[in-house]
């Protein structure tokens, strides 16, 4: 019954922003325009419509994979002039997945954009009028304004992601998590507790089993394992086998954290 709630809600909301997008950029006052019907231009592009289909999904599959590669020789590259590393917890592949996809379909766009105005050269106008009408806004104005704005959030997340790990080694701790900026160094000395949680309370308010592990610092800053861990909680708890090796400190096992 969720799903069905989330889905019509959905679809209200993009409903909602389709008649926005109608009256903030009416067709009417779109750049390029034609004197053709919408029925002679869609059986005129139909054929380089899909061919641009093919294209996108050709380069953007074939960039992801690429890409992946490529942040993870990016990643490992910095991540190897770090110094005093027994453990460390890196970008995982869902994270690289996430900017690899984002990165690859952002260049893909714009490779296609390349290639359409070069294949229809004196008809690209034409074809950007097609457009407007097809989607009965000016659409060419929303994709400048929609592409600008995803290119700034997939620069942040990859600024994000290949800057973020939590380095623990015979000495020091180096936290660089998602939501902090740059690194934060902690002696082994300066941990207050470590917390063994088995459960936590989900938005919904529905109790989870999710064991993970807090450790806190003296700054009032901490470790989480859910956040800045291997989301694993054998790889987790030898993180804390070796905190634990480096401090006379035993863990607090909690149902909830509380605090």
């Amino acid at each position: 019954m969720e799903s069905y709630i989330v889905s019509f809600i959905t679809i209200l909301i993009l409903l909602a922003f389709y008649k926005l997008f109608e009256k903030l950029l009416p067709l009417n006052k779109a750049k390029y325009k034609t004197d053709k019907t919408i029925k002679e231009l869609r059986k005129k592009y139909l054929k380089f419509d899909l061919i641009q289909i093919a294209v996108f999904t050709f380069l953007t599959v074939t960039g992801v994979y690429l890409l992946i590669k490529f942040f993870s020789y990016l990643i490992e590259l910095r991540l190897s002039l770090l110094s005093d590393v027994i453990i460390i917890v890196k970008p995982g592949l869902d994270k690289l997945f996430l900017i690899s996809i984002l990165s690859g379909m952002l260049l893909s766009v714009m490779s296609v954009i390349v290639f359409s105005k070069q294949q229809l050269k004196k008809d690209w106008e034409e074809y950007l009028a097609y457009t407007n009408l097809k989607y009965k806004i000016n659409y060419v104005r929303l994709s400048k304004y929609t592409l600008k704005s995803f290119a700034v959030i997939t620069g942040i997340l990859i600024i994000f992601f290949t800057d973020w790990y939590s380095s623990f080694g015979k000495n020091e701790i180096k936290i660089n998590g998602l939501s902090t900026i740059g690194v934060k160094t902690y002696k082994y000395s300066d941990i207050l507790k470590v917390k063994d949680i088995d459960k936590l309370i989900a938005p919904n308010g529905n109790i989870v089993e999710d064991p993970h592990y807090i450790i806190e610092f003296s700054d009032g800053e901490n470790w989480n394992s859910r956040d800045n861990g291997f989301a694993n909680d054998r790889k987790d708890g030898e993180i804390i086998d070796l905190v634990m090796n480096r401090t006379e400190l035993e863990p607090i096992e909690l149902e909830f954290d509380n605090e």
